[in-house]
């Protein structure tokens, strides 16, 4: 199992993360991968939910649905 952190933040990060992702969710950097467990002491593990969620503004709108008898251009 690979084990991946990143120091700058302080962060370690469960061992399937380097399956989906690469970069750390705080300051954008690579994840490091780790040699040892007993390297990731004293870094706090990170929770998905710490993250805060993205602005509405940042979500773009749905397309309204095509009505039934308008004809599509």
């Amino acid at each position: 199992m690979t084990h991946v952190c990143c120091r700058p933040c302080g962060l370690r990060f469960a061992p399937a993360t380097p399956g989906y992702l690469t970069m750390c969710p705080e300051c954008g950097l690579a994840l490091e991968p780790v040699p040892s467990v007993r390297d990731l002491i004293g870094l706090r593990l990170f929770d998905p939910l710490d993250v805060a969620p993205a602005a509405s503004d940042d979500v773009p709108a749905p397309l309204p649905r095509p009505t039934a008898g308008r004809p599509r251009r």
